[in-house]
């Protein structure tokens, strides 16, 4: 299977003490210049950590990722031991015929993603992703939209059901009064459609509050922002350390941060309109707010249990913040509770039934 070093999902945490071996394969986003790694458990403890090359070219990237993700089932499975591939992305079921050849191996898909037909490339990738997708046996979806997509009604079966991402219970956060200054956290990939122009945009009407960004974005747009922070005078207001964040420090900081920041581009033509954001859940594991805009499904728990605002423009992010300082125990009893409906290791248990006859 496939893991994430920020724990989005926690499926890592679920499968370790459940399996006989596991093999998980890091594979770290190709801007960071970042090696990706292997690791080997067994009887739900670390056996073996690995780093394996990766590239910044795109075309060595996907190749050295194939490679690998091949020679790891060949070198840690023997052709008498049943396996389970959980895949997220087409590259990891190329030469699957092949492979079922010589290993006992039951292919899974996990999509997590949908990219509307905007560019002749995202037309290619999804006809890619329906052509695996009809031919491996357990297929999940991170949200009932890419469901929707796939099969053009919603199916709810063992080998073809919505699977969004679990979550940890967050820490007891006693912060009864705020006070300054109140940061605001952003963490992930940086991209231009994030959202992170119209936050600095607000700051400048909102002299008491400060923002973490945690993450890393392209040369040119680090540069951009740089731009805007020095015109509008937050330079000591900003965090921007512009690199990979490790989730340890990750947590550190967060504790530091009063409400989470996901804002997207809305609509259909968007790729987040049709997905679970792993950033949502990742604030409300941190025990923090969240102000997002009404892109995904995931809004609708946000608003169902008061676990943050849900906005519709920019303008609107003061008022939410504003009413987010006002009654901070209301929403910190919301991010409980919309917590405990996706707690990973009940959830996933339902969820994952279906590999336990494998």
């Amino acid at each position: 299977m496939y893991g994430s070093m920020q724990s989005v999902g926690h499926t890592v945490d679920y499968f370790v003490p459940r399996t006989r071996k596991l093999i998980v394969f890091y594979v770290m986003p190709r801007i960071n210049s970042i090696p990706n790694m292997v690791r080997v458990y067994r009887d739900g403890k670390l056996h073996k950590e690995q780093c394996v090359p990766s590239s910044t070219n795109i075309v060595l990237y996907y190749l050295l990722w194939w490679y690998h993700h091949t020679m790891f089932l060949f070198r840690y499975f023997s052709s008498t031991e049943r396996l389970v591939i959980l895949a997220g992305h087409p590259v990891a079921l190329f030469g699957m015929r092949i492979v079922k050849l010589f290993r006992q191996a039951t292919y899974a898909y996990w999509i997590g993603d949908y990219f509307p037909p905007v560019h002749w490339s995202l037309i290619a990738f999804e006809k890619l992703k329906k052509y695996y997708h009809d031919r491996v046996p357990l297929t999940y979806y991170l949200s009932d939209r890419i469901n929707r997509v796939m099969n053009s009604r919603v199916l709810h079966t063992p080998a073809r059901r919505t699977i969004m991402w679990g979550v940890k219970p967050p820490p007891t956060r006693k912060k009864a009064h705020i006070t300054n200054p109140f940061r605001m956290l952003f963490v992930g990939v940086v991209r231009p459609s994030q959202g992170i122009e119209d936050v600095l945009g607000c700051l400048r009407t909102l002299p008491g509050v400060h923002l973490s960004i945690l993450g890393s974005c392209e040369p040119k747009l680090f540069s951009k922002y740089q731009h805007i922070i020095r015109a509008y005078g937050l330079e000591k207001r900003i965090q921007f350390p512009n690199r990979f964040i490790p989730n340890d420090e990750l947590v550190q900081e967060a504790k530091k941060c009063h409400v989470g920041i996901a804002l997207y581009e809305t609509g259909t033509h968007t790729a987040t309109h049709y997905t679970d954001p792993g950033k949502v859940k990742t604030y409300i594991e941190f025990g923090l707010p969240v102000i997002m805009t009404d892109t995904s499904l995931i809004a609708g728990y946000i608003k169902k249990y008061s676990a943050g605002e849900v906005v519709n423009d920019p303008v609107s992010i003061p008022d939410a913040l504003g009413r987010i300082r006002r009654d901070y125990a209301k929403y910190q009893a919301g991010v409980a509770a919309f917590a405990r409906h996706f707690t990973y290791d009940r959830y996933y248990q339902m969820s994952f039934v279906e590999f336990e006859g494998v």
